[in-house]
C-alpha cells in the first residue's frame, strides 16, 4: 500500500479526515491521533471525577453550590456522554429509536394486479 496510496481519507464516527501521503505514513499518523484522544479522555474522566466529588459534597457554613460549576458538570456528563455514542458508532451498535405512528393507513393501492 506504500507504493500505491498517495492520498487517503479516513471516514471514522462520521467525520471525513483527509491524508496526503503514504500508507506508513497514515499510521504513524493515526496513531498518534489516537494516542492524543486517549490522553484527552483520560483527563476529563480525571475531571469528571473531581467534580463529582464536589458535588456529592454538602455546602459548608450556609453557602449554596455555584451554579455555574454545576452547569460545567452538565457540560461534562453530555460530553462524555457524546464519546460513548461515537464509540458505539465505531463498534457497530447504532440504536435507531422508531418515530411516532403518522396514522392508521399503511399502505394505499389502486389498481393491484398480479400475475405468473
Amino acid at each position: 500500500l506504500d507504493n500505491v496510496a498517495g492520498y487517503i481519507v479516513e471516514v471514522d464516527a462520521g467525520f471525513a479526515r483527509p491524508f496526503r501521503g503514504n500508507y506508513s505514513g497514515w499510521l504513524k499518523h493515526k496513531a498518534e491521533a489516537m494516542r492524543l484522544e486517549d490522553s484527552r479522555e483520560e483527563a476529563r474522566a480525571a475531571r469528571l471525577k473531581g467534580e463529582l466529588a464536589w458535588i456529592s459534597q454538602n455546602a459548608r457554613g450556609g453557602r449554596t453550590k455555584s451554579k455555574a460549576r454545576l452547569r460545567s458538570y452538565e457540560k461534562l456528563l453530555d460530553e462524555a456522554r457524546d464519546a460513548r455514542n461515537a464509540e458505539r458508532v465505531q463498534s457497530g451498535a447504532i440504536s435507531i429509536v422508531p418515530g411516532p405512528r403518522l396514522g392508521n393507513q399503511v399502505l394505499s393501492a389502486h389498481g393491484l394486479t398480479k400475475s405468473y
